[in-house]
């Protein structure tokens, strides 16, 4: 339980150094008012298959985001994910019943969005995604796998510069195990 609570409190410090730095940033380009920065958060339903077993997890994830010149190349964004697993799952692998969870990941995506009017937005992701299983035993045969990672999702406008998203994405795809989430989450423009 210390781990645990300390691995989030580290994560929430993390998140907070970037809320610091940011409007720094953001104040330093030439027009303020495009707000082409933006960071976010979803809660993910997070499903695992692992050899022929399925586990479910939940876990969190922070994003960070940039537009790419509006005038070049519109609606095409740089993001970048950090997640982490709240839940574990059991299961039995090979004959050995363990406990795994998703302890932690990163992905870099090119993002293209399509606007509807103002209010609705349908995007997709492409990139690559680092993740780590870890277990009360060791029973993989490889903890750590990238791959390719892809989704698609959509936005909705919301006062005071914030965005909800709704999202379904492949995160890993490899020999050792697949990782499919469905998240929920809020964005905010600054």
């Amino acid at each position: 339980m210390k781990t645990w609570f300390s691995k989030f409190f580290l994560h929430i410090l993390l998140l907070a150094s970037l809320c610091a730095v940011i409007p720094g940033i953001t104040l330093a380009a030439e027009e303020p008012e495009e707000k082409d920065v933006y960071m976010g958060a979803d809660l993910n339903l997070t499903a695992i298959n692992v050899g022929s077993e399925s586990l479910n997890s939940f876990n969190l994830r922070f994003k960070l985001g940039l537009d790419m010149s509006t005038d070049i190349i519109p609606l095409l964004s740089m993001e970048s994910h950090f997640g982490f697993d709240i839940t574990e799952d059991s299961a039995s692998i090979d004959g050995v019943d363990a406990d795994l969870h998703l302890n932690h990941y990163i992905a870099l995506y090119l993002k293209a969005s399509h606007k509807i009017e103002e209010v609705v937005r349908f995007y997709g992701l492409i990139g690559f995604a680092a993740a780590q299983m870890q277990g009360d035993i060791f029973v993989l045969e490889d903890e750590i796998a990238t791959s390719l990672s892809y989704g698609i999702g959509a936005g909705f406008q919301m006062p005071y510069d914030l965005e909800g998203t709704v999202e379904i994405m492949q995160l890993i795809s490899s020999d050792s195990y697949d990782v499919m989430m469905f998240s929920v989450g809020i964005n905010y423009r600054m």
